[in-house]
């Protein structure tokens, strides 16, 4: 087993980081499959197994979408302290202010310091 990962592995990787960060979700071995354009999902599965070995993901055994990133190390968690979650509501007509019914499109991890007072909601 090569020492770093492939280069579509480090393109999976960061596919399912930005799944996972911004609170889609892991996706299944189709949705890998069909946006790496592989055949099968066996082909996704395999990518997978590599990237577990290497110790960049967790496959969770059993579970449907058992997809999950390592706990960080302490640098890393410090570098999060200074990261804001702001959920994104989306595209806002012009006009009367929304409601609290204002659906969640996401939400996006941004450096505190851009902000002086932290927003609610972008």
């Amino acid at each position: 087993m090569r020492a770093t990962p492939t280069h579509r592995q480090r393109q999976i990787l960061a596919y399912l980081r930005t799944r996972l960060e911004q609170g889609e979700g892991a996706p299944t071995l189709a949705e890998i499959a069909q946006s790496f354009g592989f055949r099968q999902p066996r082909s996704a599965r395999k990518h997978l197994e590599a990237l577990a070995a290497r110790g960049l993901i967790e496959l969770v055994p059993g579970v449907a979408r058992g997809i999950r990133l390592p706990r960080r190390p302490a640098a890393a968690r410090a570098r999060a302290r200074d990261t804001l979650r702001v959920p994104l509501l989306g595209r806002v007509a012009a006009g009367a202010p929304i409601g609290a019914d204002a659906g969640v499109e996401r939400e996006l991890a941004l450096d505190a310091a851009l902000f002086r007072t932290p927003p609610d909601y972008l």
